[in-house]
């Protein structure tokens, strides 16, 4: 009896897979070998750093002292007008006939005038003048302005100045503010007193020229009289007469008017006008709107002797006090930051040595 075996195939191993270990590209970092090269390198490192801390602490050391002080301004209250109150009056006063006189006084109002005091406490000129006067370099340097919104909507400006002398620094600013005020006033007073003073020359040069024209007139008269007596002469008219309209005559061309005094009169009542005209000391009754004009001019003169310098152009809200201790300059950043430059300068440098050891190498 056969039997039929079946052949199974022979079975064939599993292919086994290793896992292949692949090299670093040229162009890839390792932080390991960066690290080697930062221990490598620590002196340097460390050198850099201590060196940049001290460089550091030297520049600290080397600055001076400074001091600040600061005042507070704001602008000046409305009845601190003082010398300047008669001059409200004054503002849109007509002048003459034919001419406005004075149409606002500047530096009246306190806006303008805290505005004038403000302009020039901010000039270099000013600012200048007084480093003179006070024998100070470069002032200008080291005052600084800065303005805030304080209550009603009214600004309050601050004066702030450092400077080196502990004493010094509170009275210079002080010092400064005063000067200050006293030129601002002295503008004022000088605007005022110019505007006062030509409406005062504009007024005069009116009056002088009506006068003169109403000497013009009396003289013109004169010899309208003197004419009319020749001709009450030569007409044997002593005594005033009436006569026929056309017989008025006139010198002036087309011009003839029965109001004006004629020969009629007679030389009698002629000379008697006559003498009196040419006897006359002034015109001034007889001029037309010369007495204003006069009335315009004491006010200016009383204006001219009323104004002073006792108005304010500033209030100040506190004065600048003696500083108790020096200006902050942040000593310790300034080291912190010496010392961080100087370890980043550091491993700079430790990589920069390296890469230029191993390019020899190569």
């Amino acid at each position: 009896m056969t039997t039929d075996k079946k052949e199974t195939p022979p079975q064939q191993p599993m292919p086994q897979f290793y896992p292949q270990y692949v090299g670093l590209a040229e162009d890839e970092i390792n932080l390991f070998d960066l690290w080697n090269v930062l221990v490598k390198r620590r002196r340097l490192i460390f050198i850099a750093s201590v060196l940049s801390v001290v460089i550091a602490v030297a520049y600290v050391l080397s600055l001076p002292r400074t001091y600040l002080a600061e005042a507070h301004l704001l602008p000046p209250l409305a009845k601190g007008i003082g010398g300047m109150q008669g001059m409200q009056g004054m503002q849109g006063m007509q002048g003459m006939q034919g001419m406005q006189g004075m149409q606002g006084i500047k530096g009246l109002k306190r806006e303008e005038r805290f505005r004038q005091f403000r302009g020039n406490l901010q000039s270099l000129t000013t600012q200048r003048l007084f480093a003179e006067s006070e024998k100070i370099e470069n002032f200008h340097d080291f005052v600084s302005f800065k303005e805030n919104k304080g209550e009603k909507g009214f600004a309050k400006f601050s004066v702030v100045l450092e400077w080196q002398d502990q004493e010094l620094v509170a009275s210079l600013i002080n010092r400064f503010i005063e000067t200050v005020v006293l030129q601002t006033k002295a503008e004022i007073i000088s605007e005022v007193r110019g505007s006062l003073l030509q409406n005062k020359i504009n007024i005069e040069h009116a009056i002088a020229s009506k006068r003169t024209m109403a000497l013009h007139r009396r003289n013109d008269e004169i010899e309208r009289l003197k004419e009319a007596l020749y001709i009450a002469t030569e007409l044997k008219i002593v005594e005033s007469v009436s006569v026929p309209a056309f017989a008025y005559i006139s010198t002036i061309d087309g011009y003839q008017d029965k109001s004006k005094k004629g020969f009629n009169f007679g030389t009698k009542a002629l000379k008697v006008q006559i003498t009196s005209l040419n006897s006359r000391k002034s015109d001034d009754p007889y001029i037309k709107g010369l007495r204003p004009l006069q009335e315009q001019l004491v006010m200016l003169n009383n204006q001219l002797s009323a104004v002073r310098d006792d108005f304010d152009v500033v209030r100040i809200d506190q004065k600048a006090y003696r500083p108790d201790f020096p200006v902050d300059l942040k000593k310790s950043k300034i080291v912190a930051g010496g010392g961080v430059l100087g370890l980043m300068l550091g491993i700079f440098a430790a990589f920069f040595f390296n890469f230029v050891e191993n390019n020899r190498k190569e």
